[in-house]
């Protein structure tokens, strides 16, 4: 018995081992099939109802636990009419439980769940228009985008940047139909209600590359999609500016602006944006509304055209570089230095 016993224990370790090993392996390999499983089921959703939201959970973590137990029982029976001895039994009995589990995180963020819908509204009605909402939030960002020269607040707006992988997914991967319409060997088919969407052999390229953007959509954190607005540090200095006749008087009447510093500065932060051109680029900052100027006098927005060159101010003589100065008396003038 204590041989037996031995034998079962040796076997059992060893089956331990082998079955952890192709469990884990067939655990992993579900993975794919879990993904491609979970993208079909959503575009055959949106192909019924384009307007419906999907559902996408991504896979953070899973386990693989193989548990094997033997148990061994042995009874011996004495039976008085047979002089003592009648029978001897030996029962022994195993389980083999294997516990396989992922751990899913569903995408949960607002502008991600926008984005996968948007994605999977092209892949089964095709490409958006342009400057669409759609295209807005899947485009790349541009040099607009991240210098914001045409709004003096940037408006709030994400881009995932996959427009470009979307367009370079082979056509026709996608096949959507009734239930009569998909063929006997598929490699992937879901549906709802009656519409159906599948994926023949030719189409796995695309199924992959689609999934693939599922994937950088879902895995993306928004906060970081998040463009700041550029700002520089102004000094402006206060001071007067005053205007005295040309003398002799000249025909016309000319005069002469002259700016006073009092010494007094203030540092405030500015918006700045930059603007490309053929001829080059040029750089923009402007005074924030929140800011208060009554006299309405430093809300001009300030250009360089070549941030190596001199700035002329409006009526005053052209300053140093990055100087600011007023244009009318009794007012506080920038003259100060300006940088990124």
């Amino acid at each position: 018995m204590r041989n037996i016993l031995l034998f079962a224990v040796i076997m059992n370790v060893g089956c331990v081992s082998q079955a952890l090993r192709d469990q884990t392996v067939n655990q992993a390999m579900s993975l794919t099939d879990m993904r491609y499983q979970e993208v079909m089921d959503n575009l055959a959703l949106i192909a019924s109802n384009g307007g419906v939201l999907p559902g996408f959970a991504v896979s953070s973590g899973g386990t693989a636990n193989v548990t094997n137990t033997v148990s061994a029982d042995a009874m011996t029976a004495i039976n008085e009419s047979v002089n003592g001895f009648s029978q001897e039994v030996f029962n022994i009995s195993g389980t083999h439980n294997p516990d396989l589990q992922w751990t899913v995180a569903p995408v949960v963020a607002e502008p991600n769940l926008e984005a996968l819908h948007y994605a999977c509204l092209w892949a089964v009605y095709g490409r958006p228009a342009e400057g669409s909402p759609a295209m807005e939030l899947l485009r790349a960002p541009t040099a607009d985008d991240v210098y914001a020269c045409n709004n003096r607040i940037r408006q709030p707006g994400f881009h995932f940047n996959v427009a470009a992988q979307l367009d370079a997914i082979p056509p026709c991967w996608l096949h959507t139909g009734s239930r009569g319409n998909v063929p006997r060997h598929v490699c992937y088919k879901a549906h709802c209600g009656k519409k159906y969407v599948w994926v023949t052999a030719e189409g796995l390229e695309g199924l992959s590359a689609f999934t693939l953007v599922v994937l950088d959509i879902a895995t993306t954190d928004p906060k970081s999609l998040v463009l700041s607005t550029p700002m520089v540090k102004v000094d402006i200095q206060l001071g007067t500016v005053t205007t005295t006749p040309v003398t002799p008087p000249t025909v016309p009447p000319t005069t002469i602006t002259k700016w006073t510093g009092s010494g007094t500065k203030v540092t405030e932060q500015w918006y700045a944006c930059q603007t490309f051109g053929p001829t080059g680029s040029q750089i923009r900052i402007t005074r924030p509304p929140w800011i208060q100027d009554p006299n309405n006098m430093l809300n001009v927005p300030i250009v360089f055209s070549d941030p190596l060159a001199p700035v002329q101010a409006p009526g005053v003589p052209t300053p140093q570089i990055g100087t600011f100065r007023p244009s009318a008396p009794e007012v506080p003038g920038p003259s100060g230095t300006a940088g990124r």
